[in-house]
């Protein structure tokens, strides 16, 4: 979503010049005194409070997201073309209603909307890509933005995982952007039904915390703080299911962590 909302910013390309400014003001102005001496009141009539209002109302009700296949185009080249269509983000409505529109609308979106990633097994690549490309705009909006947040999907933390969240991190040390990203383990979706299957998770998330706790070691300073963020997304929720498991929990604290690798786990 991310991605369409930057190309829909940046066109057409000849806006951003003078003239083109200058065109679409004159052309703004005649149509608004045309419609005054017909009587008639348009939407950017009413009182720029009012109208912020209307944005804010429309953004209660918006969530954009990075699907973590939005990259995947081999994938989706083999899908039929109707279910193609289906595959594709929405646009909203008040981006593509006039440049005007779209200009007092698109910063406040940005800044304020709920922007949920997702993550699976450390694979930040897809955010790498649209991270690089996002244009001033977009990025001084959504660095202002404190409802970003990555969902951290994962089931074995592999070496290759690894590898991944170490590229993540130097990412984060290197990027101009420096968005306000929260880390969190989306347990909401992936709880399961029984109390023995809530002790393996568990378990699961401590691992998962351990191991990526293993990684400080061979991280710069700088990176502490990106990587302690990630282990808290874990251990926050182990902390709340020992909590919810109550006795039980306390009980499964004598179980072998040995279970947190039995094959045919996991937490996608």
């Amino acid at each position: 979503m991310l991605r369409k909302l930057r190309w829909n910013s940046r066109e057409p390309t000849d806006a951003a010049s003078p003239q083109s400014c200058e065109n679409d003001a004159a052309a703004e102005s005649t149509s608004t005194q045309e419609e005054k001496q017909s009587g008639r009141l348009n939407f950017f009539d009413l009182p720029a409070e009012l109208r912020n209002e209307i944005y804010d109302h429309v953004i209660s009700d918006t969530t954009l997201s990075l699907p973590s296949n939005i990259f995947a185009s081999s994938r989706r080249s083999r899908l039929p073309l109707m279910r193609r269509k289906s595959v594709a983000p929405q646009i909203n409505g008040l981006l593509l209603a006039s440049r005007r529109c779209h200009r007092e609308y698109l910063s406040l979106l940005l800044s304020t909307v709920s922007v949920i990633v997702e993550v699976n097994d450390f694979d930040f690549a897809p955010l790498m890509r649209v991270s690089s490309g996002l244009g001033e705009l977009e990025s001084q909006a959504l660095r202002s933005n404190r409802n970003l947040v990555l969902h951290l999907n994962t089931r074995n933390c592999t070496a290759k995982d690894m590898n991944a969240l170490r590229r993540w991190l130097d990412f984060r040390k290197t990027e101009v952007l420096g968005l306000p990203w929260k880390y969190e383990f989306p347990i909401d979706k992936l709880l399961p039904p029984n109390s023995m299957g809530k002790v393996r998770l568990c378990r699961e998330l401590e691992y998962y915390a351990d191991t990526i706790s293993a990684l400080a070691v061979d991280v710069e300073p700088e990176q502490q703080q990106e990587l302690r963020a990630i282990i808290d997304a874990f251990e926050s929720k182990a902390v709340w299911l020992e909590d919810d498991l109550g006795w039980l929990g306390q009980r499964s604290k004598n179980v072998s962590r040995n279970v947190r690798g039995l094959a045919g786990g996991g937490l996608r």
